[in-house]
């Protein structure tokens, strides 16, 4: 799915154009190969676009934006019940998320040291494993219990040429992993009640 929109506005001595895009990719696979197992693989593709131009004749001041934001991620998963009363899921997953950002400010076409310059460019990434054991106890009481892997990656530039006359190229890099152990139990009280009771421990 494909959304775009833009706009140019001409006046006297002043040019303005704008582009205001979205678009995005979703995909979806299921497949059983037996009466207990299923297997599942999801994606998605995101994109948006939010860049603008501006112009004064007079003065000769320009800006210009460029705005790119990126998301990408896909799940695959494995379900099987073992027993009527006991069932497992496991997964992996990926989720990616990508900004480009540009702003320059030209002052005057003879001198390219007066132009400013500021950009930001960010990513964050993220893989996950996650196993979970749900086991009906009795009717209407569940009990669920699992496992859960995250690692993480960041990055961040930050680049600013001639704002208040100092230059900056920065890039900041992160990353780091958590274990985690999580139970819910859920019990089912009449027809109208549900109750349910959760703790979980992280280690980072």
């Amino acid at each position: 799915i494909t959304q775009e929109a833009q706009q140019d506005v001409t006046e006297e001595d002043f040019d303005f154009s704008s582009k205001l895009a979205f678009s995005d990719i979703n995909t979806a696979l299921l497949w059983e190969p037996s009466g207990r197992s299923r297997l599942h693989l999801s994606t998605m593709y995101s994109k948006s676009i939010l860049d603008y131009n501006s112009q004064d004749e007079e003065s000769g001041d320009q800006s210009q934006q460029d705005h790119e934001v990126r998301d990408l991620g896909f799940n695959l998963g494995w379900e099987h019940r073992w027993a009527d009363h006991l069932a497992s899921t496991l997964s992996v997953s990926m989720a990616k998320y990508e900004m480009d950002y540009a702003l320059t400010n030209q002052r005057t076409e003879e001198d390219e040291e007066d132009n400013d310059f500021n950009q930001r460019i960010n990513e964050l990434r993220n893989w996950e494993l996650r196993y979970t054991l749900d086991w009906q106890t009795t009717a209407g009481h569940v009990l669920q219990t699992g496992y859960q892997f995250n690692a993480l990656q960041n990055s961040f530039v930050v680049r600013e040429e001639n704002f208040f006359e100092e230059d900056v190229d920065e890039q900041i890099n992160s990353q780091g992993t958590i274990h985690g152990l999580f139970a819910d139990y859920i019990a089912e009280i009449g027809t109208s009640l549900q109750v349910g009771l959760a703790a979980r421990l992280n280690y980072f």
